[in-house]
């Protein structure tokens, strides 16, 4: 729970520092503020997101080595080093998805606890996060 705290609160400080101006120290203090006020919807959130997030990884690596394993077993051992090549180069390109998708989840999430701050529990999430959360 801690871990995950932390991990949230210190995904919040990078759409603060550049939303909002600050410097790092205000930012820790702005992120641990708007998560303390906000826990249930960011809880809910950081779950769905860590768990799809894991399940496209499962799915990758299980692609990238159902591949690796084809390609050794048709074309033997030499071209299965380039394909294992390839399948780190898959797997590279995922995870770098991965992140962007956390990232943007928690500038959207960051605008939401923002705007919630201001108007109250009536605030409209942001397109994107309305969009994830209503499906």
């Amino acid at each position: 729970a801690i871990d995950k705290v932390w991990t949230v609160a210190s995904f919040l400080l990078l759409p603060i520092i550049i939303l909002e101006d600050v410097p790092l120290r205000r930012a820790a203090e702005r992120a641990r503020a708007l998560h303390s006020r906000q826990l249930l919807p960011i809880a809910t959130g950081e779950i769905a997101v860590t768990v799809v997030m894991q399940l496209v990884m499962v799915g990758a690596v299980l692609a990238a080595l159902s591949g690796v394993l084809l390609v050794i077993r048709s074309l033997g051992m030499e071209a299965g080093l380039i394909a294992l090549a390839g399948a780190g180069l898959f797997l590279a390109v995922v995870m770098a998805f991965t992140q962007y998708v956390r990232t943007a989840y928690y500038t959207c999430l960051y605008l939401w606890a923002a705007a919630r701050e201001q108007a109250g529990e009536t605030a409209p999430a942001p397109a994107p996060l309305a969009a994830a959360l209503s499906a």
